[in-house]
This record gives structure tokens, sequence and C-alpha cells, in this order.
């Protein structure tokens, strides 16, 4: 279920009817954290237009974290893979979903860094491949915001 900045429940249509503009940016991402034995992943659908204040739709999801790594034989490079694969593609869902309700271009942002020195880094080609192969333009860090900065604080505060 989509919900507010404020967790008021609220469909993406009403969303886009009421805070998207052709004026203002939209910027998709998404971001997981470890919880314990689950991971959470929180994927946000941010309405921008500088100067003013973003407006925020989120939505967030639990999986056990066996879904990717589901025992040791299985390497932490390939379940790494997975899970930010499915970041990818929660990301290409939520703008499938939201395209035929706005006239603007849709950017994801995808949580991976440019550099192989950072773990997402060897993925980033991976991930960027997903996006682009699903028609939408995007932005890695450090310009990726709305999945470095946005979903990473609801993935921590929910």
């Amino acid at each position: 279920m989509w919900r507010t900045y404020k967790n008021v429940p609220m469909g993406i249509t009403e969303f886009a009817e009421t805070f998207i503009t052709l004026d203002h940016g939209v910027y998709i991402g998404t971001d997981a954290q470890r919880k314990g034995t689950k991971w959470s992943f929180c994927t946000v659908i941010v309405s921008y237009k500088p100067g003013e204040p973003a407006v925020l739709l989120k939505k967030l999801e639990t999986i056990p974290i066996t879904k990717f790594r589901p025992n040791k034989h299985v390497p932490v490079d390939e379940a790494m893979r997975q899970r930010l694969s499915h970041e990818s593609a929660l990301s290409v869902q939520a703008a499938d979903e939201l395209k035929p309700l706005i006239a603007q271009d849709i950017i994801i942002h995808i949580d991976a860094n440019e550099s192989d020195k950072h773990k997402s880094g060897k993925f980033q080609s991976f991930m960027t491949s997903i996006v682009s192969g699903s028609g939408y333009d995007y932005e890695i860090k450090p310009k990726a915001w709305a999945a470095s900065s946005a979903a990473d604080h609801c993935t921590r505060k929910g």
C-alpha cells in the first residue's frame, strides 16, 4: 500500500493528480536495509520543483533474508546481486504504474556507486541495464538522492 511521508494511505493516481504538475520533476528510487532476519525495502516516488518542498509517496515491503540467500552455498555476491536486482525491479514497477498518469519523463534513481571500491559498484552496470532496458532514464550515486536519501530514510524510519 502506498503512503504519504506522514503514513497516510494514498494511491498513485491521487498522488499524481494532487502533486505532479508539468513543472515538477518525477523521481523514483528504492533502497533496502537488513533488519534482523528480514530485508526492509522502501520505494519512493518524489515530485520535486526546485525552490519548493518535495512531496513523497512511499511503499514498504519486507522480505525474509532467506529469499536472496537461502543457504550458505549461495555466494554473498550472488545474494547481493539478487537483492539489488529486486530494488531496481521495484522502482521500474512503480514507474510503470505512474507513467500512464503523467506527461513528463520519470527518472529512476539507482542505489549503486560509480566505483567498484563500493560493493554496489560491482553491480552498477547490471542495475542500470534493468532500468534502461525498461525504457527509463536513470541516475546513480551521488546523484541518486531519491534512493540514497529519501528511500534510505524510509527504510530506517518506516
